[in-house]
């Protein structure tokens, strides 16, 4: 799909459990822009993962995305479909709380402490992580994750290359958090 580059070959469980512990060190949250449907829950089998062999600290999963949701349960009750074990599938449900409304979503904001959002969209064109990142952008201690390819023109291509602010809503807000993309 995406000829016109090489992927790293940097290990993208090192470089996640790198990136969840220098956040949890500064105190920031966590925010991942993802695709709903695969990225997402490879990426929660990879946090749950890191938290049970004491990788990572133990945080919050907050997966705020309806289609995410959805897709993460008929992974689990689909398990012999994919690589993952029925109690691996168990795990990563067990571990994450879904916020399926906007009232949940919203009460995100008021959360205290170290903690990770997973929200669609994977670009950050549009979605409930556009949300997340007008509160989290502003403050170093945060950190934008993308897991995967960044269209020209997108909020998660401008971020990449280093912008100042990044229109949300109608408000530029500024980029203090910290950027980063998990490779592979």
């Amino acid at each position: 799909t995406y000829g016109n580059r090489l992927h790293t070959s940097i290990d993208p469980w090192q470089q996640l459990e790198r990136i969840a512990n220098e956040t949890a060190q500064r105190g920031g949250v966590l925010a991942v822009p993802s695709f709903a449907v695969g990225r997402t829950q490879i990426l929660l089998h990879m946090l749950t993962r890191l938290m049970d062999e004491q990788r990572i600290r133990r945080l919050p999963i907050y997966l705020d995305s309806p289609m995410a949701i959805d897709a993460s349960e008929i992974y689990c009750e689909y398990n012999e479909l994919h690589r993952l074990s029925q109690d691996e599938c168990r795990r990563l449900c067990q571990a994450t709380t879904f916020t399926r409304t906007v009232a949940e979503s919203k009460e995100l904001d008021e959360e205290n402490g170290g903690h990770i959002i997973i929200a669609g969209s994977g670009m950050a064109t549009g979605g409930r992580i556009l949300h997340h990142m007008k509160r989290l952008l502003p403050f170093p201690k945060n950190t934008i994750m993308f897991t995967g390819y960044q269209a020209g023109g997108t909020r998660g291509a401008n971020l990449l290359e280093g912008t100042e602010a990044i229109k949300i809503h109608g408000a530029y807000v500024p980029c203090a958090a910290h950027i980063e993309l998990l490779d592979g």
